[in-house]
């Protein structure tokens, strides 16, 4: 199947895994349009692969453990393709996986220059010493923190920030930002997409 003759089960899946979602708007239709997205560039009217398929699904709606498996029965379950966890198997047993089709879905989605911004959530700080250390960036990134003391809450230190994210953009440099909630807004209106 194509994506323009699987869009009816693509939609359906889809709907399915929107009416029952613990979280609401957990998923939504930025998940779907960039599912679609991914298939159409990966595939150029080619028919899907169960693999591409697999990793389009797990890089759009694979982002919680606990609805990875749901999302992957609704999506494999209304398609051609009815078994998945041999692929994941399969992905995850690669080298370049390191046992984990996350680990590898984040690589991708890292050098992948029309992928969607990435969001990783982490517990804590040691999140970002695995990053750092893990190889997927070609160029060590810019780390941007961000602080609660007065003196760096102003609207210049704001504007610095944006200046240097503008900046690694356009030279490809990745950032990977911290405790920068102040700065949501500023990127929401410069890079139209809301975080």
């Amino acid at each position: 199947e194509s994506v323009k003759t699987s869009i009816k089960h693509l939609a359906e899946s889809y709907g399915a895994i929107y009416k029952t979602q613990e979280k609401r708007d957990y998923f939504g239709l930025r998940d779907f349009y960039h599912l679609i997205k991914y298939l159409s560039r990966n595939t150029r009217d080619n028919p899907i692969t169960s693999e591409i398929f697999f990793k389009a699904v797990s890089r759009n709606f694979g982002g919680s453990p606990k609805d990875f498996d749901k999302a992957m029965e609704c999506f494999f379950g209304l398609t051609i393709f009815k078994e998945w966890k041999p692929i994941q198997e399969a992905i995850a047993s690669r080298p370049e996986a390191r046992n984990s089709v996350s680990f590898l879905n984040v690589k991708d989605n890292i050098q992948d220059k029309d992928a969607r911004h990435l969001l990783l959530l982490t517990q804590n700080n040691a999140g970002l010493q695995i990053v750092l250390n893990s190889g997927l960036f070609a160029r060590t990134p810019l780390v941007l923190f961000g602080s609660d003391f007065p003196a760096d809450c102003t609207d210049l230190d704001v504007y610095l920030n944006l200046q240097q994210i503008k900046n690694c953009m356009a030279s490809g440099q990745g950032i990977i930002l911290i405790y920068q909630d102040r700065l949501y807004e500023s990127l929401y209106d410069m890079l139209n997409q809301h975080y």
